[in-house]
């Protein structure tokens, strides 16, 4: 077998001859193969010049090799991307968005490396930092675009040379920075002369306007046009938001694209123990989940309405809910919520528990009976992705996007229908029982790493497109 090191090492010997023979192998495969398939031609190539025994296909060592080799003659630039920080817990989806990003691309994308804040320098702070170690800059160059911009810019402001701090890097600020090849705009953010793709997740306010004030309404309306206008490409979790966004700006629709993410899981969630939670929040045995944040269109009514027609029939299965209870266009919602409960005599069947650790929402996954998301528009579900990434039943409002994400085992009904939910709830309630589900937990736990690199590599993609269409070659 050829060691890695052995087969690198021996790669510098080969003559310019044999060097742009393979470099010229390699355009001519890759226009034609994949990524994989072009670095094992290379390889191949490779191996059969320098007389050494060919690679398999399956070999870890191939793996290694083809990363290296691709990064040697491809020379793909790695791209440096800022994303800003969502860290509230006013809104939770976009937190777990921002955690699960992150995750998947620590993961499955090494081509990328994420800044954590980014800095404006002038061009006289820029030269100032040759005396600080700026990694993976060419001095030269840098000057050569401080003198070009210097020409037309006022030495003293601010110019488009951005540059941040690596995640990856416990440095203190100006020990390393990287220049910000990209920026991933979750908040509105706008730099002149970076390449920017917005986050746009959803467009409820069109859909949904009697959740919304006017104001609110005219805001987003005016936010969204100008993300359509300033952005190089605007990520949308959902087909169906990228519909609705052609519909709302159809000139600018050939800049959307579909990143839909997916719910990172820690692998030791299966070795604990489940009824351990349970005990924790002095939970009963068997029971529904239902995840969602207390706002109003995610429509926690209709589960309180068919728990009140089964207490008509006798039977009071129990649900429990945990999120944020806080909705800032309808602060009075929880509290409606609480009353209403009060006065239907369900307060033992409708247990709320509030914000709880994401270690606790997944173990109380696995225990419940099933899950229960009656939304009545998503984006791109968080529970749902939740329930993929880890295995188990769903109950799930009728809605587009609910059926784009596709759980492996889901119950659909009509959101609006509590008297059809009611049905689903006391067939689950009699027929399920609590606990893991072996058989989706395993399904389960095979796909999350394609899934997870499917995200990331979608995220790549978007990136490498939207700076390559900002500095075209």
């Amino acid at each position: 077998m050829v060691h890695e090191n052995k087969m690198i090492s021996t790669i510098p010997t080969m003559s310019k001859k044999e060097q742009t023979g393979v470099s010229v192998h390699m355009k001519h495969s890759f226009s034609k193969l994949s990524v994989q398939e072009a670095s094992f031609s290379i390889l191949r190539s490779m191996s059969e010049k320098l007389s050494v025994q060919p690679l398999s296909a399956d070999t870890n060592v191939f793996g290694r090799i083809a990363k290296k080799t691709i990064r040697l003659f491809l020379k793909e630039k790695k791209l440096n991307v800022y994303i800003p920080t969502i860290s509230t817990n006013e809104w939770m989806g976009g937190t777990v968005y921002y955690n699960n990003l992150l995750a998947a691309l620590e993961e499955h994308a090494p081509s990328i490396d994420i800044l954590r804040s980014i800095v404006q320098l002038t061009p006289e702070q820029v030269l100032e930092q040759d005396k600080i170690s700026i990694r993976k800059i060419d001095r030269k160059i840098i000057r050569k675009i401080v003198k070009k911009i210097s020409s037309s810019h006022d030495r003293k402001q601010p110019t488009t040379l951005f540059y941040g701090y690596s995640i990856h890097d416990q440095k203190s600020p100006g020990e390393e920075l990287l220049p910000v090849d990209a920026i991933l705009s979750i908040n509105g953010l706008y730099v002149d002369g970076v390449p920017i793709v917005a986050w746009i997740p959803d467009f409820q306010h069109v859909r949904l306007p009697e959740m919304f004030s006017q104001e609110e309404i005219a805001f987003r309306n005016a936010y969204y046009r100008e993300a359509a206008e300033r952005s190089t490409l605007i990520v949308f979790s959902s087909k169906d938001a990228l519909s609705d966004f052609s519909h709302f700006v159809p000139e600018h629709r050939e800049k959307g694209r579909v990143m839909s993410f997916c719910t990172s899981i820690a692998e030791d969630i299966y070795s604990k123990d489940s009824s351990a939670t349970v005990a924790k929040y002095q939970l009963p045995n068997k029971f529904f989940y239902l995840p969602n944040q207390f706002w109003k269109h995610k429509n926690h009514s209709v589960v309180i309405h068919a728990l009140d027609i089964l207490k008509e029939k006798g039977s009071r299965p129990v649900v429990v809910c945990t999120g944020n209870t806080g909705d800032y266009r309808h602060p009075e919602y929880y509290s409606g919520l609480l009353h209403k409960i009060k006065d239907l005599g369900l307060l033992d069947q409708f247990i709320f528990l509030g914000l709880i650790p994401r270690e606790d929402v997944f173990q109380l996954i696995r225990h419940s009976i099933c899950i229960i998301n009656p939304s009545l528009f998503e984006g791109w579900s968080n529970s749902v992705e939740e329930v993929k990434s880890i295995g188990k039943t769903i109950v799930l409002s009728d809605i587009a996007v609910h059926r784009e994400q596709n759980p492996k085992s889901a119950v659909y009904f009509d959101p609006y229908n509590a008297s059809s939910l009611s049905e689903i709830l006391m067939h689950q309630w009699n027929d399920a029982v609590s606990g893991p589900s072996k058989e989706l937990e395993a399904y389960a736990r095979s796909n999350l790493p394609i899934r997870l690199k499917a995200f990331a590599d979608t995220f790549v993609a978007i990136m490498r497109e939207a700076h390559n269409r900002y500095h075209p070659k």
